[in-house]
């Protein structure tokens, strides 16, 4: 996920900032529409019923059942030698069709209503998948790693010119460990096929990027060192948070949306901030957090829903305040 190279923190860090609203930053021709799209969103997302009714095959509050992922020791093995040398993996059928389908499906539903594709995790089954992948990568990673809480997800339709986030990095400083392997993991899973047609995901492998380690805050590449990544759904992608990274472009060839999802795993060497898997309430709070920071990568298709993640935030904040009182 992102952190801003001039606020250069990990992106996890997140949770002490309080947004205000700015409803003046709207142009006013636009404001009436976009404070009724903020009103619906208030009317829908606040309440798991919406949820329930919109994807009834998936579950809130249920709770979660986790199961344990296996990965084929030798596709871990290699994907261990790939990170290890180039700061990126990828590994195939990591998550079954029938489970990655189901997922797909809630993320068109929220798309077809309007409501920002992010909100998959308001589901149990978007978690208790994160919580399984922090389990079996330790096959990869070599050691244990936990989940933060740093997630979303996408649906990007196919039409020309509609692209992934812009280039950026998970973290904006070299926060290697001692043994040189990375204190912070993004996940990348692909719910649909992803082709080069399709703004598959792109990395500047961390061997052939001339600012790693001591230049972290650029995010100039040389075209000739990127890797296209297209993969089948399914497929998990990974990489170290230092890795320049980027969503393709739909080309004109596009025939189907590309949808995915991410996570953020930490060294669990610093202490856990996700020891459960969240209740809806703090889901909806987590998203509010993530659509204030990440949601401007999304352009004016989330206008509305910044604005919701501000106002949201700050009611929050001002229960939170009257609570200690």
């Amino acid at each position: 996920m992102l952190a801003r190279p001039d606020n250069p923190t990990n992106a996890v860090s997140f949770r002490r900032t309080v947004f205000r609203p700015n409803m003046s930053a709207i142009e006013p021709e636009k404001r009436l529409s976009v404070e009724d799209d903020v009103a619906a969103l208030f009317g829908m997302v606040t309440r798991a019923s919406f949820f329930r009714e919109l994807a009834p095959e998936l579950h809130i509050d249920g709770p979660a059942a986790i199961t344990t992922t296996a990965l084929d020791p030798r596709a871990a093995s290699a994907a261990r030698a790939t990170l290890s040398k180039h700061g990126y993996f990828s590994l195939s059928s990591v998550v079954s069709r029938s489970r990655v389908d189901l997922l797909a499906s809630a993320t068109r539903a929220l798309h077809d209503r309007k409501v920002p594709t992010c909100f998959l995790f308001a589901y149990d089954e978007a978690w208790a998948l994160g919580f399984e992948l922090e389990d079996a990568l330790h096959a990869v990673l070599g050691s244990r790693y936990h989940l933060v809480p740093d997630v979303w997800a996408w649906l990007i339709e196919p039409i020309a010119t509609r692209r992934g986030w812009r280039p950026h990095r998970g973290t904006y400083v070299d926060d290697r460990r001692a043994d040189g392997a990375p204190s912070v993991i993004n996940l990348w899973l692909a719910l649909s096929e992803v082709t080069a047609e399709t703004a598959c995901m792109h990395v500047v492998p961390l061997d052939a990027d001339p600012h790693f380690p001591g230049e972290l805050k650029s995010v100039e590449f040389d075209e000739r060192s990127v890797v296209a990544l297209p993969c089948e759904r399914g497929t998990l992608l990974g990489w170290n948070s230092n890795v320049l990274h980027y969503g393709g472009e739909m080309t004109e060839a596009a025939c189907e949306a590309r949808l995915s999802l991410s996570y953020t795993l930490r060294d669990r060497r610093e202490p856990p901030e996700l020891e459960r898997v969240p209740t809806f309430e703090e889901r909806i709070d987590l998203l509010a957090q993530m659509i204030a920071i990440y949601g401007d990568q999304e352009g004016a298709e989330l206008a509305a829903a910044r604005q919701w993640a501000k106002l949201h935030l700050a009611l929050h904040a001002l229960g939170t305040e009257r609570a200690r009182r």
